[in-house]
C-alpha cells in the first residue's frame, strides 16, 4: 500500500533536503563567490575574464541549476505532473543520476583530480574518516581580486588547499595540535591552525588518494554529456538522411541505404579506434565519433516509415491537394514516426555510454583530465584483492545507467506500441 503512495516528488524533496543540509556551507560560499564575481564583472571586466575558467564556470552553472531545481515545482505545472508520477526503480535511479549530472560540483565532496598526502590517503576503504587541518595563510593581506581568486580555489578544491593537511589521527592539548602521520608526528601551535574539519571518503580512495565518490559523480556528468551529445549527432545525421532518402528515393536512396548497411556491417569499434588515433581523444571527438557510428538504425527507421506512409491514402490525398512535402511531413508523418524515434534514441543513449566506457577501459577514451567510469574500472582491476571498491562502485553506476536507459526504452515502447506487451 505504501509502495503505491510513494511518488517521485517525495524522492525529489528528500534528495534536495540532503544536499541542502550536507552541503550548506559550500552552497553559501558559492553564492557569496557568485555575487563577488558579478560585482567584479561590473567594475573590472579584464580581471573577471582572468578569473573565469572552466572550474569556476561549472560551479556557477551548478549553483544556477540548484536554484532552478528548487523553484521549478511551484512554478511549472508540467514539472509537477512529472513529480507526481509513481516512484519506480527506474525513476529513482534516473532522478539520482540526473541530480549528480546537473549538480556535479555541489554533490561532490572533493576535487576529483586532487592528490594530497598520497602516503596517508591512497587505497583507503569506504567510509574512511580523516581530519582536514587547514593552516593559516601567512601571506598577509591581499587585494580584492586575489581574495576572489582564493575563494574560487577554495570552492574548486572543496576546502582542501595547499595549506591543508589530511591526517588520520590528531591530538589536541592546551596549546598544540599533534598530527600523527605515517612519516612521523607534526606539531603545530593552535594559533597556526585556521580550522580542523572531518572529511569522509564515502567510497574510499584510489591508488593516488583521490576520492572515488567524487570521481564517480564527475564521471556521471561526463557519461550524460557524451551520451546526449552523441545522440544529438545521430539525430542530425540519421533524421536528415532518412527524410531525404524517404522523399527523394531513386539514386540517393539507394546510395544512402548502401552506406548505412556498410556502416552496420563494419565493426564500428575498429572505426572508432582509427578515428581517435588520427584526431585525438578529446570529448568533442568522442561525441562526434560515437554519434556518427550510431545514426544507421535511426536512418533505417525514418526512411522505412516515410516510404510506407507515402503509400497511404491520406498522404496521397494531401499531395493531390497541393500541400507541400514539408507540411505533409510535420503534420501527417512526424506524429506517426516520433514514437519509434524516441524509443531508439533512449536505447542508443545507453549504448553510447557503454561504448564510451569500453573505450576508456581500453585506454582510448577521454584524457586523464576527466573522470570516466571505464578508466576507473581499468585502474581498479590491478587492485582487486586489496582495493575491490575501486572497480565495484564505478561498475555499479555503469550498470545503473544501462539498466535505466534500457528499461525506460522498453517501457516507452510498450506505451507507444501496446502490441509489444502482449
Amino acid at each position: 500500500m505504501l509502495k503505491n503512495k510513494i511518488k517521485i516528488l517525495h524522492l525529489y524533496y528528500l534528495l534536495i533536503g540532503i544536499i541542502l543540509i550536507t552541503k550548506y556551507e559550500f552552497i553559501l560560499d558559492s553564492l557569496k563567490f557568485g555575487m563577488d564575481m558579478l560585482k567584479l564583472l561590473s567594475r573590472n571586466f579584464t580581471a573577471f575574464k582572468a578569473l573565469l575558467n572552466f572550474s569556476v564556470l561549472e560551479i556557477l552553472i551548478s549553483l544556477f541549476f540548484l536554484l532552478l531545481i528548487i523553484v521549478s515545482p511551484p512554478l511549472s505545472k508540467k514539472f509537477r505532473k512529472i513529480l507526481n508520477l509513481k516512484l519506480t526503480l527506474v525513476s529513482f535511479l534516473l532522478s539520482v543520476l540526473l541530480l549528480f549530472a546537473l549538480l556535479t560540483p555541489v554533490t561532490a565532496t572533493f576535487n576529483p583530480n586532487q592528490i594530497r598526502n598520497i602516503g596517508e590517503t591512497k587505497l583507503l576503504p569506504p567510509l574512511s574518516m580523516f581530519y582536514a587541518v587547514k593552516l593559516k595563510d601567512k601571506s598577509g593581506s591581499f587585494d580584492e581580486i586575489t581574495g576572489i581568486r582564493k575563494e574560487g580555489e577554495n570552492l574548486i578544491n572543496h576546502g582542501i588547499t595547499n595549506s591543508t593537511i589530511l591526517v588520520k589521527n590528531i591530538q589536541i592539548d592546551n596549546n598544540n595540535i599533534k598530527l600523527n602521520t605515517k612519516s612521523g608526528t607534526k606539531i603545530y601551535r593552535k594559533d597556526e591552525v585556521e580550522s580542523v574539519n572531518t572529511k569522509l571518503f564515502l567510497f574510499g580512495t584510489d591508488e593516488y588518494g583521490r576520492d572515488i565518490f567524487s570521481r564517480i559523480i564527475y564521471g556521471t556528468r561526463l557519461a550524460f554529456v557524451i551520451g546526449l551529445g552523441s545522440v544529438f549527432v545521430s539525430v542530425l545525421v540519421g533524421i536528415s538522411l532518412g527524410i531525404f532518402a524517404g522523399f527523394v528515393k531513386g539514386f540517393f536512396d539507394s546510395v544512402s541505404n548502401r552506406i548505412a548497411e556498410m556502416f552496420l556491417a563494419f565493426p564500428f569499434l575498429f572505426l572508432i579506434i582509427l578515428i581517435i588515433a588520427l584526431f585525438g581523444n578529446s570529448v568533442f571527438v568522442i561525441i562526434l565519433v560515437l554519434g556518427i557510428s550510431g545514426w544507421m538504425s535511426l536512418f533505417k527507421i525514418i526512411r522505412n516509415e516515410i516510404i510506407n506512409l507515402s503509400e497511404r491514402d491520406f498522404i496521397i490525398t494531401s499531395k493531390n491537394l497541393g500541400i507541400s512535402k514539408t507540411k505533409i511531413f510535420f503534420k501527417e508523418m512526424f506524429p506517426v514516426i516520433i514514437s519509434p524515434i524516441i524509443v531508439n534514441l533512449v536505447l542508443q543513449f545507453g549504448n553510447v555510454i557503454m561504448a564510451e566506457s569500453a573505450l576508456s577501459y581500453l585506454g582510448l577514451g577521454v584524457s586523464e583530465d576527466y573522470s570516466s567510469w571505464g578508466s576507473m574500472i581499468n585502474a581498479g582491476q590491478y587492485y582487486l584483492t586489496n582495493a575491490w571498491w575501486m572497480s565495484l562502485f564505478p561498475s555499479l553506476f555503469l550498470f545503473f545507467v544501462l539498466y535505466s536507459a534500457n528499461k525506460l526504452g522498453h517501457n516507452l515502447e510498450k506505451i507507444f506500441n501496446p502490441l509489444t506487451s502482449k
